[in-house]
């Protein structure tokens, strides 16, 4: 008897239970190295030409689809004792790939190795969960081989009945995971078949209840079932009546799952599902096929289908578990898959989807951050923990540094700040390339400032500004991240001893921007009662550093424009503006490095030294806009 949707909680139907040989390992992570090149070696001395190109183009770039391909065609004409290992090879590095889950099980398969069948299931469906039809079709084919065949030829009723149900739950679990694709008809269609084949007065029934389902998902041949259901109703006997009030009540469904199908095809279409899973890339091509695919997760989260909630996760899992198959190494398909559980209100299986996402990317410190976020809104700290100094590990970057001393701060309360402070130690010992560079400094400098609202505050964040400066004082981007510090402060005074101390040090080829900041702060200081003498001395200093640099801005009346601008006011006047635009055409036209902003007003320097460049203080504006009280 067909039964009714199983929930998303079910697993695979175990087909045969024996414990399997263990497999050959190929390119074992402890395995020597030399040993596996001598292996290879010897494979290849033992093969075609052709075989011993592809092995050579996949060892060249082992992400080389096409070549990959052409070897596993290779490799389905060798004895399975022979190809095992290429399979494990391949579908270590492509573990998404359902076709080749599907290919390897039937080689297996041919060479009636059940129990590795088993296993090849088990991974495949189970643990990988691939989404791909024809790999569950292999599943639904297996079981009724092993499992009803053999009960029905034992003529056992009891055990009979056992296998039967047991076709049934694993007919229920294929539904739920693939039965919503547009390619599923096949799966419905076995579905069907093994109901009719019941042998009870009343199995109609159940052939109706089944097609009653199938007639309201859009699948690719759906007017044949269409078709084959109104034959099935009008063979009934005495059962006209009721078979038109049946036509009447599911033909609209049916009309609607039809315009389902057809916007579904249509972007089924843009994209190619059994695409090998390769790294992502930025090419036009990649962010089209990924705008493509962001159009399938927009229509199927619209709930065309207008399906109940159960239904509808399912559904949206099934293109989820799709996406991620295709994108595998893309860490936005994996995010979204999980943001998807949490909006579902499903936690539990965002964790799950974080947990795999880590380990098809382990190093995107985006994921770990994200996964870490997913911890820390559930109240789990240690876990939170646990995912940053797993990156730190493994991963270790100054940004991981940077962003685990803000997770710190926030999450340990009153000790928060302690905890940060460690952190902070530890990335000033650690010598991995990366690993401390200046933004742990100014991040950390500028945690204690926000953190703490007195002096003492600000007095460890110039500490730790200075303990900085000792390491980095070469560095133009932490310098006048410094600098906007000071200036936040209103220190002047420091920041004009800042200055001096930089610039007697940095090399002329860095320190370009430290001298602009410099003739901008005088700029600042003069619009604000400073001394204009100072201002022209900066000047002279600049332009005498930069011997090769025209400064168009210091010549003529040039100079005065572009010492009292200020944001982007210009004068009133024609003569004034038509003075500045005859400049901008003429700058156009080939200036050498003066004039590099030609922005209404705010190119112009001055005392438009508030004209930030945003990527040297995108630090200092990130942490201060998350003032931690």
């Amino acid at each position: 008897m067909a039964g009714s949707d199983s929930s998303e909680e079910d697993e695979p139907i175990a087909a045969p239970q024996a414990v399997p040989a263990p497999p050959k390992a190929w390119m074992d992570e402890d395995a020597d190295e030399e040993e596996e090149d001598a292996d290879l070696s010897q494979l290849q001395r033992q093969r075609t030409p052709k075989f011993k190109r592809c092995v050579a183009a996949v060892e060249k770039d082992q992400w080389n689809a096409d070549a990959w391909i052409a070897l596993m065609n290779e490799v389905q004409l060798l004895p399975i004792t022979e190809a095992r290992e290429h399979y494990e090879a391949f579908l270590k590095q492509f573990p998404t790939s359902g076709r080749w889950w599907k290919l390897y099980a039937e080689h297996e398969l041919r060479e009636k190795q059940y129990d590795r069948v088993q296993e090849i299931i088990k991974k495949s469906l189970m643990q990988l969960r691939c989404p791909n039809v024809d790999l569950w079709r292999f599943y639904l084919d297996f079981t009724k081989v092993v499992k009803l065949d053999v009960a029905v030829d034992s003529k056992d009723a009891a055990a009979i009945a056992t296998a039967r149900q047991l076709m049934v739950d694993a007919f229920e679990l294929a539904v739920e995971r693939v039965g919503g694709s547009i390619h599923a008809a096949p799966i419905w269609q076995m579905y069907l078949t093994f109901v009719q084949e019941e042998q009870d007065p009343q199995a109609f029934l159940n052939v109706r209840k089944l097609y009653h389902r199938m007639v309201m998902v859009p699948l690719n041949g759906m007017e044949t079932i269409w078709r084959d259901y109104e034959k099935f109703e009008r063979a009934i006997p005495n059962n006209e009546a009721l078979a038109q009030n049946f036509f009447k009540v599911f033909r609209p469904k049916f009309d609607a799952a039809r315009a389902v199908l057809r916007d579904r095809k249509k972007l089924y279409d843009q994209v190619n599902t059994n695409a090998l899973a390769v790294p992502a890339t930025s090419s036009r091509a990649d962010t089209a096929d990924m705008a493509n695919w962001q159009k399938i997760l927009a229509l199927e989260m619209g709930n065309p289908e207008r399906l109940d909630a159960l239904r509808l996760k399912s559904r949206m899992r099934y293109t989820l578990e799709l996406f991620v198959s295709v994108k595998r190494h893309y860490p936005e398909a994996w995010y979204q898959y999980a943001a998807y559980e949490n909006q579902a209100n499903d936690p539990d299986a965002a964790t799950s989807v974080f947990e795999r996402a880590i380990e098809a990317i382990p190093d995107s410190s985006y994921l770990h951050f994200a996964f870490a976020d997913h911890h820390e809104l559930r109240g789990d700290i240690p876990a939170a923990k646990a995912i940053y100094e797993k990156l730190l590990k493994d991963h270790v970057s100054a940004l991981a540094y940077v962003t685990y001393q803000r997770f710190a701060r926030r999450a340990y309360g009153a000790k928060g700040l302690a905890e940060a402070r460690a952190i902070f130690k530890r990335a000033r010992k650690d010598e991995r390339e990366g690993a401390c560079t200046y933004h742990v400094f100014a991040a950390s400098a500028l945690l204690e400032f926000y953190s703490d609202n007195s002096e003492a505050g600000k007095d460890i964040a110039l500490k730790i500004f200075e303990l900085g400066l000792k390491k980095c004082i070469q560095e133009p981007a932490y310098v006048l991240c410094y600098l906007d510090f000071l200036g936040h402060l209103n220190d002047d005074n420091n920041m004009r001893s800042l200055f001096e101390k930089v610039l007697s040090v940095m090399p002329s080829e860095v320190s370009r921007p430290i001298w602009d900041r410099y003739v901008e702060f005088e700029h600042t200081m003069v619009a604000s009662g400073g001394d204009l003498a100072t201002v022209a001395k900066v000047e002279a200093r600049r332009a005498m550093a930069f011997p090769d640099e025209p400064f168009v801005e210091m010549k003529g009346l040039l100079s005065i424009a572009h010492r009292y601008s200020f944001l982007d006011l210009r004068p009133p006047t024609s003569c004034d503006q038509n003075f500045l635009d005859m400049y901008r055409s003429s700058s156009r036209g080939g200036s050498s490095g003066a004039n590099r902003d030609d922005d209404d007003g705010e190119g112009m320097g001055g005392a438009g030294g508030f004209n930030i460049d945003m990527d040297r203080c995108a630090i200092f504006w990130l942490i201060a806009s998350v003032r931690v009280g």
